[in-house]
């Protein structure tokens, strides 16, 4: 899937882009751009970003310039606004849809080793099996997202990648309260206290209560643990 052409390919190649501007006006402006390119194929193109794109940046000694400011920040909202994007719209279809897209997603996001059958003769043959839908997909690569940034939050001081965590968590807040509990929905709470903890000036109690669902039993739990 990273192959020229392909979703990986893509997204990596504009996020490269945004690492080139300098001028937050610049980079705000590519930012738009990039996010507007890659609705061809938002569900593939947020795949790409969550499970290829993230996690080799991430994946880094830390001095990527691609998670430092001001590349970072405009990782991190363009993360945000794929992802939320990509939760809203689940289930609809690409504006370009190809033959043998399904598997095409599902090799990308990687979810599943293709499963062999004994036959008669006792030769291995692949199962023919349907592919994933779209929207379990996405869900898997939200809660691995999630997953990738806990490995960020274990870092005691102020990183690129715990600023770009750090500002992923305020870019979804930005967006609005349904935005930031539906893309914040897997956010482990410890992880939010570590986040916190390095940089408590940053994160107010009011502006972690928008990023939790006081009507839900675990929302309550955390809040409470800020305070409310």
């Amino acid at each position: 899937s990273s192959q020229i052409g392909g979703p990986a390919w893509l997204v990596r190649a504009a996020v490269e882009q945004l690492g080139k501007q300098v001028y937050g006006e610049d980079v705000s402006r590519a930012t738009e751009l990039v996010f507007s390119i890659l609705h061809l194929d938002l569900t593939a193109s947020t795949l790409a970003l969550l499970t290829q794109v993230l996690p080799r940046l991430v994946a880094g000694d830390g001095r990527d310039g691609l998670l430092a400011f001001p590349t970072g920040r405009a990782l991190a909202k363009l993360t945000v606004q794929c992802l939320a994007a990509a939760l809203a719209n689940r289930e609809a279809p690409p504006y370009l849809e190809t033959p043998g897209r399904s598997w095409a997603l599902e090799s990308l996001a990687g979810s599943r080793p293709a499963k062999m059958r004994r036959g008669n003769t006792g030769e291995a043959r692949p199962v023919v099996e349907t592919a994933a839908p779209q929207e379990e997909l996405v869900d898997q690569a939200h809660q691995g997202l999630f997953h990738l940034l806990s490995s960020i939050g274990q870092e005691s001081v102020l990183t690129p990648k715990l600023e770009f965590l750090a500002s992923l968590l305020e870019e979804a807040v930005v967006g609005g309260k349904e935005q930031a509990r539906a893309v914040l929905q897997p956010l482990p709470s410890a992880l939010l206290s570590q986040v916190v903890k390095v940089q408590p000036e940053r994160f107010s109690l009011h502006m972690v209560s928008k990023m939790f669902d006081n009507s839900a039993q675990t929302g309550r739990k955390t809040t409470s643990r800020w305070g409310f």
